[in-house]
């Protein structure tokens, strides 16, 4: 790695540790963590719900499966 890649690394935690510091003040307990202060709507916990099942499962996971079992594991997953 050369400096710049280590730039970028420090720099991408520097600014997770401060997302994380901002939200510490904003949020109260784990309940007002998962729900969102109860301020999320519906719809948009519906998608974050459902994008969360997109992990890196689907995207290498299903193509080892295709690779080994080809059309097959298409018509199953269907």
């Amino acid at each position: 790695m050369n400096g710049f890649d280590w730039a970028v690394l420090v720099a991408y935690f520097g600014v997770m540790t401060a997302i994380g510091v901002w939200s510490h003040k904003r949020v109260d307990d784990v309940s007002d963590f998962f729900t969102a202060g109860g301020k999320m709507p519906w719809w948009l916990s519906g998608i974050s719900h459902h994008m969360s099942g997109y992990s890196a499962v689907m995207f290498t996971g299903y193509a080892g499966i295709a690779y080994t079992y080809g059309i097959t594991s298409y018509v199953t997953w269907a």
